[in-house]
């Protein structure tokens, strides 16, 4: 049987990209904490990361800004293969790789940047909580494993939105 982070791996551009809004998607769903929980139990050494403010002070219309479809691709590939190896995360991008079917005839790459920020802050977040029927987590994260998918997703988000420090 094929892993994972094979089958990840192994996705074009546009297919990594609607698993990995599918995968948000039920994400979002299954948390049982709130928002402010998340954005709470992010800890000064990850707040002190370069890129991450302007992570936090995207505003709504920011957020909404669409990634370039190269970096869209880049940016999903990386923080899922980068879950799959979580033990926290692991089993459910395994358990909804399981289930997911891919049956979209679009071809684009769209990924909002919002969807990726908020991602990031729920892996980060040491109060994220996260069920699903099956699956129970609470997940608490380590700076350094974020920093390698962060500061490529930063750039990108700096050159779309002009963001300067």
């Amino acid at each position: 049987m094929i892993s994972a982070k094979n089958r990840i791996s192994a996705m074009d551009d546009a297919q990594v990209v609607r698993y990995f809004e599918s995968f948000c998607h039920q994400l979002f769903n299954g948390m049982t904490n709130s928002f402010d929980d998340v954005r709470s139990g992010i800890t000064g050494e990850t707040r002190n990361l370069d890129g991450w403010q302007q992570i936090e002070s995207l505003t709504p219309e920011q957020a909404e800004l669409l990634l370039p479809a190269t970096e869209a691709s880049a940016v999903a590939r990386s923080l899922l293969l980068q879950m799959v190896e979580s033990e926290a995360f692991g089993p459910i991008i395994a358990s909804h790789l399981a289930n997911y079917r891919d049956d979209e005839l679009v071809v684009g790459t769209i990924l909002a940047v919002g969807t990726v920020a908020t991602v990031f802050l729920i892996i980060t977040s040491t109060k994220f909580e996260y069920r699903d029927g099956k699956t129970s987590i609470v997940f608490e994260s380590k700076p350094e494993n974020v920093k390698p998918i962060l500061e490529p997703f930063t750039m990108v988000v700096k050159k779309l939105i002009g963001f300067t420090e």
